[in-house]
């Protein structure tokens, strides 16, 4: 069953590319903001509290969620898994960015590169000059 889900995200991330930023990155970032902000006292402790809200919550809920459909049907709990498989892999969004900046680094235009990076990482280019 895990085998045909990577393949179906392959496919299926071939097809429709994932945009990370806007579905993936933001919602997360928010996350990891507001865990930090109930939880940042300043002590080592509750930063381990945080960590273990912040990771271990969402895997307990997704765990959950698919063993209730897997009660239903093991298909519902498959598509639970491409789902889950799809928001997380995604290969392609670096593939393309990485392919320019090797080509540009190979034709020795170390200026390009840096500018391909930093739009990629939307940070200034002056950071590696």
């Amino acid at each position: 069953m895990s085998l045909l889900s990577l393949i179906a995200v392959f496919l299926i991330e071939q097809l429709q590319p994932l945009d990370y930023r806007r579905v993936v990155e933001a919602p997360l970032a928010a996350w990891g903001d507001l865990v930090e902000a109930r939880c940042n006292a300043g002590e080592a402790t509750h930063g381990a509290v945080a960590w273990g809200l912040a990771i271990f919550l969402p895997v307990a809920l997704v765990w959950a969620l698919y063993a209730f459909l897997h009660s239903l049907s093991p298909v519902l709990a498959w598509l639970l898994n491409v789902g889950v498989l799809y928001l997380t892999m995604g290969f392609r969004q670096f593939s393309h960015h990485f392919t320019e900046i090797h080509l540009a680094l190979r034709m020795g235009e170390i200026d390009r590169a840096r500018a391909l990076i930093a739009a990629w990482r939307e940070v200034p280019v002056e950071m590696w000059s």
